[in-house]
Protein backbone atom coordinates (compact mmCIF):
# COMPACT_ATOMS: atom_id res chain seq x y z
CA UNK A 1 0.00 0.00 0.00
CA UNK A 2 2.78 2.37 0.95
CA UNK A 3 4.66 1.45 -2.24
CA UNK A 4 1.57 2.21 -4.30
CA UNK A 5 1.27 5.63 -2.68
CA UNK A 6 4.94 6.41 -3.39
CA UNK A 7 4.53 5.25 -7.00
CA UNK A 8 1.39 7.34 -7.36
CA UNK A 9 3.16 10.37 -5.92
CA UNK A 10 6.14 9.89 -8.26
CA UNK A 11 3.78 9.53 -11.20
CA UNK A 12 2.10 12.78 -10.24
CA UNK A 13 5.45 14.55 -10.01
CA UNK A 14 6.59 13.18 -13.38
CA UNK A 15 3.27 14.14 -14.94
CA UNK A 16 3.57 17.64 -13.51
CA UNK A 17 7.11 18.03 -14.89
CA UNK A 18 6.03 16.74 -18.29
CA UNK A 19 3.20 19.27 -18.34
CA UNK A 20 5.59 22.05 -17.28
CA UNK A 21 8.10 20.98 -19.93
CA UNK A 22 5.44 20.95 -22.63
CA UNK A 23 4.19 24.33 -21.45
CA UNK A 24 7.74 25.68 -21.50
CA UNK A 25 8.29 24.35 -25.04
CA UNK A 26 4.98 25.81 -26.19
CA UNK A 27 5.77 29.22 -24.70
CA UNK A 28 9.30 29.13 -26.14
CA UNK A 29 7.99 28.35 -29.62
CA UNK A 30 5.47 31.18 -29.31
CA UNK A 31 8.11 33.62 -28.07
CA UNK A 32 10.47 32.53 -30.87
CA UNK A 33 7.73 33.35 -33.34
CA UNK A 34 7.09 36.69 -31.65
CA UNK A 35 10.80 37.55 -31.99
CA UNK A 36 10.52 36.98 -35.75
CA UNK A 37 7.73 39.56 -35.89
CA UNK A 38 9.82 42.29 -34.23
CA UNK A 39 11.49 45.07 -36.21
CA UNK A 40 14.90 44.25 -34.75
CA UNK A 41 14.66 40.83 -36.39
CA UNK A 42 12.87 41.94 -39.56
CA UNK A 43 15.44 44.68 -40.16
CA UNK A 44 17.96 41.95 -41.01
CA UNK A 45 16.03 41.27 -44.21
CA UNK A 46 14.63 44.69 -45.06
CA UNK A 47 17.13 45.14 -47.93
CA UNK A 48 17.23 41.55 -49.19
CA UNK A 49 13.80 41.22 -50.71
CA UNK A 50 14.15 38.12 -52.92
CA UNK A 51 12.04 39.80 -55.61
CA UNK A 52 14.77 42.38 -56.13
CA UNK A 53 17.10 39.55 -57.09
CA UNK A 54 14.48 37.67 -59.12
CA UNK A 55 15.32 34.00 -59.71
CA UNK A 56 18.89 32.81 -59.90
CA UNK A 57 20.45 33.27 -63.34
CA UNK A 58 16.98 33.08 -64.81
CA UNK A 59 16.28 32.36 -68.44
CA UNK A 60 12.62 33.25 -67.97
CA UNK A 61 10.95 35.65 -70.38
CA UNK A 62 11.52 38.68 -68.16
CA UNK A 63 13.13 41.88 -69.30
CA UNK A 64 16.67 41.79 -67.99
CA UNK A 65 18.53 44.52 -66.15
CA UNK A 66 20.50 46.99 -68.25
CA UNK A 67 22.44 48.07 -65.19
CA UNK A 68 23.03 46.75 -61.67
CA UNK A 69 24.99 48.24 -58.79
CA UNK A 70 26.94 46.40 -56.12
CA UNK A 71 28.67 47.56 -52.95
CA UNK A 72 28.18 48.14 -49.28
CA UNK A 73 26.09 50.75 -47.44
CA UNK A 74 27.14 53.66 -49.63
CA UNK A 75 25.95 51.68 -52.67
CA UNK A 76 22.59 51.03 -51.02
CA UNK A 77 22.15 54.76 -50.49
CA UNK A 78 23.50 55.88 -53.86
CA UNK A 79 21.34 54.33 -56.55
CA UNK A 80 17.63 54.48 -57.31
CA UNK A 81 16.86 53.22 -60.80
CA UNK A 82 13.57 54.48 -62.22
CA UNK A 83 13.91 55.44 -65.92
CA UNK A 84 15.78 52.28 -66.83
CA UNK A 85 15.48 48.61 -65.98
CA UNK A 86 18.11 48.42 -63.27
CA UNK A 87 18.66 46.97 -59.80
CA UNK A 88 20.56 47.99 -56.70
CA UNK A 89 22.07 44.74 -55.44
CA UNK A 90 23.44 46.16 -52.21
CA UNK A 91 21.97 44.76 -49.00
CA UNK A 92 23.65 47.31 -46.74
CA UNK A 93 26.87 46.21 -45.09
CA UNK A 94 28.24 43.89 -47.77
CA UNK A 95 31.76 42.58 -48.30
CA UNK A 96 33.51 42.20 -51.63
CA UNK A 97 33.20 38.42 -51.28
CA UNK A 98 29.45 38.80 -50.81
CA UNK A 99 29.26 41.10 -53.84
CA UNK A 100 30.93 38.39 -55.88
CA UNK A 101 28.57 35.71 -54.53
CA UNK A 102 25.53 37.78 -55.51
CA UNK A 103 27.00 38.43 -58.94
CA UNK A 104 27.81 34.77 -59.56
CA UNK A 105 24.34 33.65 -58.53
CA UNK A 106 22.24 36.36 -60.18
CA UNK A 107 24.22 37.65 -63.17
CA UNK A 108 21.87 35.77 -65.50
CA UNK A 109 19.33 38.50 -64.82
CA UNK A 110 21.61 41.09 -66.43
CA UNK A 111 21.05 42.03 -70.04
CA UNK A 112 23.71 41.07 -72.56
CA UNK A 113 26.29 43.89 -72.56
CA UNK A 114 24.69 45.27 -69.38
CA UNK A 115 26.61 47.55 -67.02
CA UNK A 116 27.81 46.35 -63.60
CA UNK A 117 28.59 49.24 -61.23
CA UNK A 118 31.03 48.57 -58.40
CA UNK A 119 30.56 51.28 -55.78
CA UNK A 120 33.67 52.46 -53.94
CA UNK A 121 33.72 53.88 -50.41
CA UNK A 122 36.59 56.01 -49.05
CA UNK A 123 38.21 53.04 -47.29
CA UNK A 124 36.55 50.42 -49.47
CA UNK A 125 39.79 49.46 -51.20
CA UNK A 126 41.05 47.87 -47.98
CA UNK A 127 39.83 44.46 -46.88
CA UNK A 128 37.42 44.71 -43.96
CA UNK A 129 37.93 41.86 -41.48
CA UNK A 130 36.47 43.19 -38.22
CA UNK A 131 33.46 44.98 -36.73
CA UNK A 132 30.92 42.63 -38.30
CA UNK A 133 27.76 41.91 -36.39
CA UNK A 134 27.60 38.32 -35.12
CA UNK A 135 24.64 37.57 -37.38
CA UNK A 136 25.72 39.80 -40.29
CA UNK A 137 25.24 37.07 -42.91
CA UNK A 138 21.82 35.97 -41.63
CA UNK A 139 20.23 38.48 -44.01
CA UNK A 140 21.37 36.36 -46.97
CA UNK A 141 19.29 33.37 -45.81
CA UNK A 142 16.71 33.75 -48.58
CA UNK A 143 18.99 34.82 -51.43
CA UNK A 144 22.39 33.20 -50.73
CA UNK A 145 21.77 30.41 -48.19
CA UNK A 146 24.94 28.59 -49.23
CA UNK A 147 27.21 31.25 -47.72
CA UNK A 148 25.68 30.84 -44.24
CA UNK A 149 27.07 28.41 -41.70
CA UNK A 150 24.81 26.10 -39.68
CA UNK A 151 24.53 28.45 -36.69
CA UNK A 152 23.53 31.38 -38.89
CA UNK A 153 20.82 29.33 -40.56
CA UNK A 154 19.53 28.16 -37.19
CA UNK A 155 19.48 31.75 -35.95
CA UNK A 156 17.15 32.76 -38.77
CA UNK A 157 14.75 29.96 -37.86
CA UNK A 158 15.18 29.94 -34.09
CA UNK A 159 16.48 33.35 -32.91
CA UNK A 160 15.24 32.85 -29.33
CA UNK A 161 17.29 29.69 -28.85
CA UNK A 162 20.38 30.81 -30.77
CA UNK A 163 20.66 34.28 -29.21
CA UNK A 164 18.48 34.86 -26.12
CA UNK A 165 20.06 38.28 -25.44
CA UNK A 166 19.22 39.52 -28.94
CA UNK A 167 15.71 38.09 -28.61
CA UNK A 168 15.08 39.82 -25.27
CA UNK A 169 16.21 43.13 -26.80
CA UNK A 170 13.93 42.52 -29.77
CA UNK A 171 10.91 41.72 -27.59
CA UNK A 172 11.55 44.62 -25.21
CA UNK A 173 12.04 46.97 -28.15
CA UNK A 174 8.74 45.86 -29.62
CA UNK A 175 6.93 46.14 -26.28
CA UNK A 176 8.32 49.61 -25.55
CA UNK A 177 8.00 50.75 -29.16
CA UNK A 178 11.57 52.03 -29.23
CA UNK A 179 12.78 49.99 -32.23
CA UNK A 180 11.26 50.84 -35.58
CA UNK A 181 11.45 49.47 -39.09
CA UNK A 182 14.59 50.50 -40.96
CA UNK A 183 13.01 53.02 -43.32
CA UNK A 184 16.12 55.02 -44.19
CA UNK A 185 15.62 54.35 -47.91
CA UNK A 186 12.36 56.28 -47.70
CA UNK A 187 13.91 59.40 -46.14
CA UNK A 188 13.82 62.25 -48.66
CA UNK A 189 15.26 65.12 -46.61
CA UNK A 190 18.31 66.12 -44.59
CA UNK A 191 17.81 65.20 -40.95
CA UNK A 192 20.85 67.07 -39.58
CA UNK A 193 21.72 70.72 -39.27
CA UNK A 194 25.16 72.14 -40.05
CA UNK A 195 26.61 71.40 -36.60
CA UNK A 196 25.24 67.88 -36.48
CA UNK A 197 26.57 67.22 -39.98
CA UNK A 198 30.06 68.13 -38.75
CA UNK A 199 29.69 65.82 -35.76
CA UNK A 200 28.41 63.01 -37.98
CA UNK A 201 31.29 63.43 -40.42
CA UNK A 202 33.79 63.32 -37.55
CA UNK A 203 32.13 60.14 -36.28
CA UNK A 204 32.53 58.39 -39.65
CA UNK A 205 36.18 59.41 -39.97
CA UNK A 206 37.04 58.42 -36.40
CA UNK A 207 35.35 55.06 -36.94
CA UNK A 208 37.28 54.35 -40.13
CA UNK A 209 40.58 55.38 -38.55
CA UNK A 210 39.99 53.05 -35.64
CA UNK A 211 38.80 50.20 -37.85
CA UNK A 212 41.82 50.32 -40.15
CA UNK A 213 44.44 51.50 -37.65
CA UNK A 214 45.02 54.85 -39.36
CA UNK A 215 46.25 57.89 -37.44
CA UNK A 216 46.60 60.29 -40.39
CA UNK A 217 44.62 60.01 -43.63
CA UNK A 218 47.37 61.83 -45.52
CA UNK A 219 50.10 59.30 -44.79
CA UNK A 220 50.83 56.30 -47.04
CA UNK A 221 49.20 52.96 -46.28
CA UNK A 222 50.74 50.91 -43.52
CA UNK A 223 52.27 47.58 -44.49
CA UNK A 224 49.25 45.79 -43.07
CA UNK A 225 46.74 47.95 -44.94
CA UNK A 226 48.76 47.65 -48.14
CA UNK A 227 48.55 43.87 -47.84
CA UNK A 228 44.79 44.16 -47.29
CA UNK A 229 44.50 46.35 -50.37
CA UNK A 230 46.39 43.80 -52.43
CA UNK A 231 43.90 41.15 -51.32
CA UNK A 232 41.01 43.35 -52.50
CA UNK A 233 42.76 44.07 -55.82
CA UNK A 234 43.33 40.37 -56.40
CA UNK A 235 39.69 39.58 -55.64
CA UNK A 236 38.48 42.34 -57.94
CA UNK A 237 40.73 41.03 -60.71
CA UNK A 238 38.81 37.77 -60.45
CA UNK A 239 35.47 39.62 -60.33
CA UNK A 240 36.27 41.85 -63.31
CA UNK A 241 37.41 38.82 -65.32
CA UNK A 242 34.11 37.10 -64.47
CA UNK A 243 32.14 40.16 -65.62
CA UNK A 244 34.07 40.76 -68.84
CA UNK A 245 34.01 37.10 -69.89
CA UNK A 246 30.20 37.21 -69.82
CA UNK A 247 29.99 40.32 -71.95
CA UNK A 248 29.06 42.79 -69.21
CA UNK A 249 30.71 46.18 -68.76
CA UNK A 250 32.30 46.84 -65.35
CA UNK A 251 32.48 50.40 -63.99
CA UNK A 252 33.87 51.81 -60.74
CA UNK A 253 31.79 54.61 -59.24
CA UNK A 254 32.63 56.68 -56.19
CA UNK A 255 29.49 58.47 -54.97
CA UNK A 256 29.51 62.01 -53.56
CA UNK A 257 29.43 62.95 -49.90
CA UNK A 258 28.66 66.18 -48.08
CA UNK A 259 31.34 68.83 -47.93
CA UNK A 260 31.57 68.26 -44.16
CA UNK A 261 32.78 64.70 -44.79
CA UNK A 262 34.59 65.27 -48.07
CA UNK A 263 36.90 67.88 -46.54
CA UNK A 264 38.63 65.14 -44.54
CA UNK A 265 39.91 63.46 -47.71
CA UNK A 266 42.63 65.32 -49.61
CA UNK A 267 44.18 64.60 -53.00
CA UNK A 268 47.00 62.92 -51.09
CA UNK A 269 44.50 60.48 -49.61
CA UNK A 270 43.24 59.58 -53.08
CA UNK A 271 46.80 59.14 -54.34
CA UNK A 272 47.52 56.74 -51.49
CA UNK A 273 44.26 54.85 -51.09
CA UNK A 274 42.08 55.14 -54.20
CA UNK A 275 44.17 55.61 -57.34
CA UNK A 276 46.55 52.66 -56.71
CA UNK A 277 43.41 50.52 -56.67
CA UNK A 278 41.63 51.99 -59.71
CA UNK A 279 44.92 52.19 -61.67
CA UNK A 280 45.18 48.41 -61.29
CA UNK A 281 42.23 48.14 -63.69
CA UNK A 282 43.21 50.23 -66.70
CA UNK A 283 40.32 48.95 -68.81
CA UNK A 284 37.65 49.72 -66.20
CA UNK A 285 36.15 53.20 -66.31
CA UNK A 286 36.27 55.10 -63.00
CA UNK A 287 33.63 57.75 -62.35
CA UNK A 288 34.65 59.81 -59.34
CA UNK A 289 31.92 62.06 -57.92
CA UNK A 290 33.31 62.19 -54.38
CA UNK A 291 33.87 65.96 -54.31
CA UNK A 292 31.70 66.87 -57.28
CA UNK A 293 30.36 70.41 -56.69
CA UNK A 294 27.05 69.43 -58.31
CA UNK A 295 26.33 67.41 -55.17
CA UNK A 296 27.42 69.90 -52.51
CA UNK A 297 23.85 70.63 -51.45
CA UNK A 298 23.39 68.98 -48.02
CA UNK A 299 19.68 68.59 -48.76
CA UNK A 300 20.57 65.75 -51.13
CA UNK A 301 21.67 63.66 -48.14
CA UNK A 302 20.13 62.46 -44.89
CA UNK A 303 23.43 62.51 -42.97
CA UNK A 304 27.00 63.42 -43.91
CA UNK A 305 27.63 60.23 -45.91
CA UNK A 306 24.44 58.87 -47.47
CA UNK A 307 22.22 60.34 -50.16
CA UNK A 308 18.52 60.58 -49.35
CA UNK A 309 15.81 59.40 -51.75
CA UNK A 310 15.79 62.64 -53.76
CA UNK A 311 19.58 62.71 -53.80
CA UNK A 312 19.75 59.12 -55.04
CA UNK A 313 17.37 59.92 -57.87
CA UNK A 314 19.45 62.92 -58.97
CA UNK A 315 22.76 61.06 -58.64
CA UNK A 316 21.53 57.95 -60.45
CA UNK A 317 20.35 60.03 -63.40
CA UNK A 318 23.76 61.71 -63.57
CA UNK A 319 25.62 58.38 -63.56
CA UNK A 320 23.31 56.86 -66.18
CA UNK A 321 23.78 59.92 -68.40
CA UNK A 322 27.57 59.78 -68.00
CA UNK A 323 27.43 56.09 -69.00
CA UNK A 324 25.30 57.01 -72.04
CA UNK A 325 22.52 54.76 -70.80
CA UNK A 326 19.95 57.56 -70.94
CA UNK A 327 19.83 60.79 -73.00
Amino acid sequence: MKGDLILEELSSIVFMWVILLLLFLFLSICLNQFVKYTFLYKNFFVHTNPLSFRSRNSDDCIEKYKVVSLGSNNALFSFHFQDIIGANWSTGLQTTYENFSILKNYHGNINESGVVIFTLAPLGTILKTTDFDRWHRAKFYYILPEILNRKEKLFVRYPLFMDPVFSIKALLGAFLGCIEKDSRLEVAYQRLDKRKLEVDAQMWVDGWKKQFGISDLNTPLSTQNMEKQHVVIKLYQEIIEFVVQRGYKPVFVMPPVTQELGDYFSNTFFENYIYPFTDSFKDVHFLNYFNDPDFNDPNLYFNSFFLNLNGRKVFTQRVLADLNLIP
